[in-house]
């Protein structure tokens, strides 16, 4: 298998989720760390060259077919939202790394470049759910508090999912607004940014900040938003 043939793209997603897996047997938090680190260091290498193989490729600026593909947004940034998340997990104090931290950081890992190179609206969504629980589990976790974070989130996940299975034909501004009031407060826009505090107060630093840095509210509006929007509200911003 030659190097552009191979699936850069479906190893770079499915690398994290097995070594999420397979760390979560371990109970040792040292080896957990070391094997953590080998899986999230092989997925930057493996998102490096799927972005590469990409880019370099004849069709570079045509968009791949299916649920997960890498296209002009998602190529650069595939490579650098693995590295941060490589960043975190080196960041971190080695007396801080527990076993299922490195488990969070791995399944973290998979939903945001899954997220990154999804291009089906459902499956977006779903995976916006899902990374939503990941900071949950850490505050739980850790013994804090959490109603200040499940509340702002639980509205978020109304609005979004009442946005994305509102009747568009009838209501596209209806449908746009409940997703771009989800956004607002999944990106902690003010005034919909008191979730932030109960995160960062409690959540590890690392779970906080893996939760807001990759930015997939920014995402969102350009795989949910944009396709649907009015062409009143796209040339809103040129008047």
């Amino acid at each position: 298998m030659t190097f552009p043939s191979f699936p850069w793209l479906e190893f770079t997603l499915l690398l994290p989720l097995i070594g999420a897996i397979m760390v979560s047997f371990i109970r040792t938090p040292a080896l957990a760390a070391r094997w953590c680190l080998g899986f999230v260091l092989i997925t930057l290498i493996s998102a490096t060259a799927a972005a590469f193989n990409f880019m370099s490729s004849s069709g570079g600026g045509k968009l791949q077919s299916g649920t997960f593909a890498i296209d002009e947004i998602s190529a650069p940034m595939l490579p650098v939202l693995t590295l941060l998340h490589l960043l975190i997990m080196l960041g971190t104090a080695k007396s801080r790394v527990l076993p299922l931290s490195c488990v969070r950081l791995l399944l973290a890992t998979c939903i945001t470049l899954s997220a990154l190179t999804c291009h089906t609206g459902s499956v977006l969504v779903a995976l916006l759910v899902s990374a939503v629980l990941l900071p949950i589990w850490d505050l739980k976790s850790r013994g804090r508090r959490s109603r200040g974070y499940w509340i702002y989130m639980a509205l978020f996940i109304g609005l979004l999912l009442a946005g994305w299975n509102s009747n568009e034909t009838s209501a596209p501004e209806l449908t746009i607004g409940l997703l771009v009031l989800a956004l607002l407060l999944r990106g902690g826009v003010v005034p919909l940014h008191g979730w932030l505090s109960t995160l960062f107060q409690g959540a590890s630093f690392g779970a906080a900040m893996l939760f807001v840095l990759p930015l997939m509210e920014v995402l969102a509006s350009l795989r949910l938003l944009l396709p649907g929007a009015p062409d009143w509200m796209l040339k809103a911003g040129s008047t």
